[in-house]
C-alpha cells in the first residue's frame, strides 16, 4: 500500500521532538492514532469472503530510531488483489498507470464454485470478462479520518509535552 504521511502539525511535532519522547511514547501516540483508520477501513472494505478485510492491520513499521506505524494489508499474497478492490480492473480501472490488462476484453477462467454458480457455468470454464468496477476504500477511510487522526497525534502530544513541562 501507499506511504501516506500527516502534514499541518508542524508546531506540535516540532514541540514533541524537542522534549525527546521515548520511542514507546512515540509508538502509542501514532497506534492510537491509526486505530480510527484502520476501524474505517475495515468498515468500508468490499467483503465478499472476508479474507481482506482481517488482513487490514496496524503494524509498527518502525525503524531504528525512526518510529512510522502502517496501517494496511502487508501481507503479499492479499495485497495483490487489494490494489485491484481500491482502484478496479480491466476499463474500470482508476489507479496510477490505468488497466496492467494486455488485452480488453479477455477470457477469465472461473476457478470457484460461487463465481461458476453467480454466472451459471462449470468450475474451469472461461467467461468473456471486461474488469472490475473500483471498490475504493483505503482512499475513503483516509479522506474521512484525517482531522480525527490530527487530532489524536496533537493530543497524545500534549499529554507528553505536559508530563514533561510538569517535571
Amino acid at each position: 500500500m501507499a506511504s501516506l504521511e500527516v502534514q499541518g502539525l508542524d508546531a506540535t511535532l516540532k514541540a514533541l521532538k524537542n522534549l525527546n519522547p521515548t520511542k514507546e511514547e512515540m509508538v502509542s501516540i501514532l497506534t492510537k492514532a491509526a486505530n480510527p483508520l484502520w476501524q474505517a477501513m475495515k468498515q468500508k472494505c468490499p467483503i465478499d469472503e472476508g479474507n481482506l478485510q482481517i488482513k487490514i492491520v496496524i503494524q509498527d513499521k518502525s525503524e531504528g530510531n525512526d518510529v512510522m506505524i502502517g496501517v494496511g494489508i502487508f501481507d503479499p499474497e492479499t495485497a495483490k488483489y487489494a490494489i485491484y478492490q481500491e482502484f478496479g480492473t480491466g476499463k474500470y480501472a482508476t489507479g496510477p498507470g490505468g488497466s496492467r490488462a494486455k488485452k480488453i476484453p479477455w477470457l477469465w477462467k472461473v476457478e470457484s464454485a460461487k463465481w461458476a454458480a453467480i454466472f451459471g457455468i462449470e468450475i474451469g470454464e472461461s467467461i468473456l470478462w471486461y474488469g472490475n468496477h473500483p471498490h475504493p476504500f483505503v482512499r475513503p477511510a483516509w479522506d474521512e479520518q484525517l482531522e480525527n487522526i490530527k487530532g489524536l497525534i496533537q493530543s497524545g502530544a500534549a499529554k507528553v509535552i505536559k508530563l514533561r513541562g510538569a517535571a
